[in-house]
């Protein structure tokens, strides 16, 4: 039975009840009742000493209590039941707010891993680009190298070439003007002033840095590839991750839906038959209160029965008293009559065997013969007041 409740309670602390714990203790006892069952006390102790009548107007009081208290009990445990399946309603209720909100909460965390994920495949895909930029400035400073060294390599031949054209026409001139020595050496002086410019150092000491450049331009290449496939497979394992994380969110996110949805007209149903379930017993309240009022006003009426009852009774045991005085005193009065009759018979056979002449002056001295050991009674006072009797032969 739960302690939370009592009988006449509004719908307003109904409303705010909290879920309660339900014990098999029994209710304690109101007031009202305590006072019924005094006056029934008293009103036994009164009819203790009464007859049968007051006994059958004490079975019926008693019969018209038990089947108040049947109706009451009656009553109290519907409006428990209905209290209970109200709490239990209430804790479901409690139980399907918080699923929502457990699933609202989980939402929200894959809302925020989806966005973390985003932010990284993000700052991933930047770094791509940086490095395919970092890649193709270092192809391009690979070709600017490799077209100087084409540039020198091909001044180098202009310069050998021409050098080999200007030795043959000086071994050339020498031939024909051997004897022409002092021109000769003026010619030698010419074409030395006429000649390019001196050569670059053989190529001998440019090869060792033109067969590196190749080969760190191909270790670089072989890094970028490489940094460039495993960023490419770590961006396709991510977007392969992000396809599979974006399709369990949305399939999760039409479950959760459907869940929140299903668990929201659980909740709209529950609330309405919380309401109806509130309205029925706001009804049985009110009909029980207007049942208690009821059978306390056809109480208060058994009662102002009773009493009248009792007052009447009281009455004619007074006059039953004084009834059964008066007649003790006729049969009293009765009996010396019957005593005189006799008496009187006995005097007139006597006198009328005797021939005794009977007058009025005669039957009064045998009358206070007779009456001399008792006192005079009605009969003798109403003879003496009748006339006198006739003269017997």
């Amino acid at each position: 039975m739960c302690h939370d409740l009592t009988l006449h309670e509004d719908d307003d602390d109904v409303q705010l009840l909290a879920v309660p714990s339900w014990t098999d203790e029994p209710k304690t006892q109101s007031v009202t009742d305590s006072t019924k069952r005094e006056s029934l006390s008293w009103t036994d102790s009164l009819l203790d000493d009464s007859d049968i009548s007051i006994a059958t107007s004490r079975l019926s009081s008693t019969y018209w209590n038990m089947a108040n208290n049947g109706k009451r009990h009656g009553g109290r445990r519907r409006s428990k039941d209905l209290l209970k399946i109200l709490h239990q309603v209430q804790a479901d209720l409690l139980v399907k707010k918080e699923l929502v909100g457990q699933l609202e909460k989980s939402e929200d965390e894959y809302t925020q891993m989806r966005i973390n994920y985003e932010d990284q495949l993000k700052s991933l895909e930047k770094h791509l680009v940086d490095m395919r930029y970092q890649r193709d400035y270092a192809i391009g400073e690979i070709e600017i190298s490799d077209m100087n060294n084409a540039n020198i390599n091909s001044h180098q031949d202009i310069t050998s070439t021409n050098n080999s054209v200007i030795n043959k026409e000086v071994d050339r001139q020498h031939q024909v003007t051997k004897p022409r020595t002092g021109n000769t050496r003026k010619q030698k002086l010419h074409t030395t002033t006429l000649s390019p410019p001196a050569p670059p150092p053989p190529i001998g000491h440019q090869r060792r840095p033109l067969d590196s450049i190749p080969r760190q331009i191909k270790e670089i290449r072989l890094q970028y590839e490489g940094k460039i496939k495993r960023l490419t497979g770590e961006s396709q394992e991510w977007k392969r991750k992000y396809i599979q994380t974006t399709s369990s969110m949305t399939s999760a996110r039409t479950r959760a839906e459907q869940v929140v949805t299903k668990l929201r007209s659980t909740i709209d149903q529950m609330k309405t038959e919380k309401k109806q379930l509130q309205r029925t017993m706001k009804q049985d309240n009110d009909r029980l209160r207007d049942q208690l009022a009821t059978a306390e006003q056809e109480i208060q009426q058994l009662k102002r029965k009773e009493a009248i009852h009792l007052d009447a009774r009281k009455k004619w045991d007074d006059t039953n008293e004084q009834q059964q005085a008066m007649l003790k005193k006729r049969n009293d009065q009765t009996l010396q009559v019957n005593q005189q009759m006799r008496q009187l018979n006995t005097v007139l056979r006597k006198a009328a065997n005797e021939g005794t002449f009977l007058n009025e002056a005669a039957l009064e001295r045998l009358l206070a013969q007779a009456s001399s050991t008792s006192s005079a009674s009605p009969l003798q006072r109403q003879l003496s007041r009748s006339p006198p009797l006739p003269v017997m032969d």
